[in-house]
């Protein structure tokens, strides 16, 4: 998370610097600046994505322990991290976001049914999950769509595929 803000924060250099060594280079000004005005926006977009996407995997993570905290039967955690299956751009984080969605409302409304087929003193323990499963999907389907925006920026997905093979328990 901190690199994340060293980017952004050399980003904001990069409009001073940048524009600095290319008048060097080329004695042109307009070009000067045009490059580190580029050169800032890439920095900052490429740290706001990495903020964005850590804040949504780690609230998906947060709301999955709430939800196995209140209800085990209903609610297994995953042992494999968030960042270990990362969709490899937009695309393909857009169908995983759908897909989750989809699973995890079906989800939903077998627990809304599990109460009633059981036991109906499980009803109260059951509400609270009733309405932290979509809230879960939902984040979970945000974090899909940027993980998947974010490795579209990032041109050496290699790194990030290897970083995250062995599944942990917690989430980075």
């Amino acid at each position: 998370m901190i690199n994340s803000f060293v980017t952004i924060m050399s980003g904001f250099l990069d409009i001073f610097t940048v524009p600095y060594d290319e008048y060097k280079k080329n004695t042109d000004i307009f070009t000067a600046v045009g490059c580190g005005m580029v050169s800032c926006m890439e920095k900052i977009t490429r740290g706001s994505f990495d903020i964005v996407t850590r804040i949504t995997v780690n609230l998906n993570s947060a709301i999955e322990w709430s939800q196995f905290v209140i209800y085990p039967e209903a609610c297994p955690l995953s042992e494999i991290s968030k960042f270990s299956q990362q969709p490899n751009n937009v695309i393909q984080g857009i169908s995983d976001a759908c897909i989750s969605l989809i699973k995890e409302l079906k989800t939903t409304g077998n627990i809304i049914l599990l109460p009633f087929t059981t036991n109906l003193f499980d009803l109260p323990r059951a509400i609270p999950i009733i309405i932290l499963k979509p809230i879960g999907a939902t984040v979970y389907s945000v974090s899909r769509i940027m993980l998947g925006l974010q490795n579209n920026l990032i041109t050496n997905n290699v790194e990030i595929k290897n970083k995250y093979k062995s599944p942990s328990f917690l989430t980075y």
